[in-house]
């Protein structure tokens, strides 16, 4: 079951009961521009936007548990990508030289189990030469295959995060126009939107960034690495 989607609360409320509040607060002096910011000013319009923080940092939590696993998952390929040109290195084997047996028949029993011995030494030196050339192209074969997954789990990420910087900055863009038609039912006309106070999302991403940068720089950095090898 897919987790539910986080929304501002009071976003629902119909625009003319929205319309109705500035009204009530402007004739009771409750809400107005202020002298000092020149601001739209009210415990609604406060509360309002305090609603929007809440819902972001919900937001960011939720960007949070959704890449949680991939995340995980992305460190643990990183470790094993890592380790792979160590293993390969380790299980190389040098091919063994052809033995050049005699052109004559053995004139002894001592010749004859000489070359028997050099042909099962010849023999076992290039399986051993043929089964570290089978790993290394397995271990070949994964390094692909981590390093693709990484290319997955990085642009999956990226959409993930526009997702919800998509999602804050539309609910930011209908949150203004609600303060806009409170602030025409406090002043009783059309509100610009220079008097509507500025909703910061940045600064919700701060911490998710200090969490995540850090890896999605090395996912990058060895997606990159392997592109400039090929080129």
């Amino acid at each position: 079951m897919k987790n539910k989607k986080i929304k501002m609360k009071s976003l629902g409320t119909p625009t003319v009961m929205v319309f109705l509040h500035g009204f009530a607060d402007g004739r009771s002096k409750s809400a107005g521009i202020s002298q000092d910011g020149g601001l739209l000013n009210s415990a609604y319009v406060n509360g309002k936007i305090d609603l929007f923080y809440k819902y972001c940092s919900e937001r960011v939590d939720r960007l949070e548990t959704d890449i949680a696993a991939i995340c995980t998952e992305a460190e643990t390929l990183l470790m094993e990508l890592e380790s792979i040109p160590a293993m390969i290195k380790r299980n190389e084997v040098p091919k063994a030289e052809n033995v050049k047996f005699p052109v004559k028949l053995p004139a002894s029993i001592e010749e004859a189990q000489a070359a028997r011995a050099d042909a099962k030494k010849a023999v076992k030196a290039n399986h051993a030469a043929e089964q570290s050339k089978a790993n290394r192209n397995q271990m070949e074969k994964r390094k692909t295959e981590i390093l693709q997954r990484l290319v997955q789990i990085r642009n999956r990420i990226a959409n993930r995060e526009t997702n919800c910087r998509n999602e804050i900055s539309a609910t930011a863009f209908v949150l203004k126009e609600r303060l806009c038609v409170y602030g025409h039912g406090v002043l009783l006309k059309p509100i610009l939107n220079r008097y509507i106070p500025q909703m910061e999302q940045e600064w919700v991403f701060e911490l998710y960034n200090k969490n995540h940068n850090e890896l999605k720089e090395r996912i990058s950095a060895a997606v990159k690495k392997e592109e400039d090898e090929n080129v």
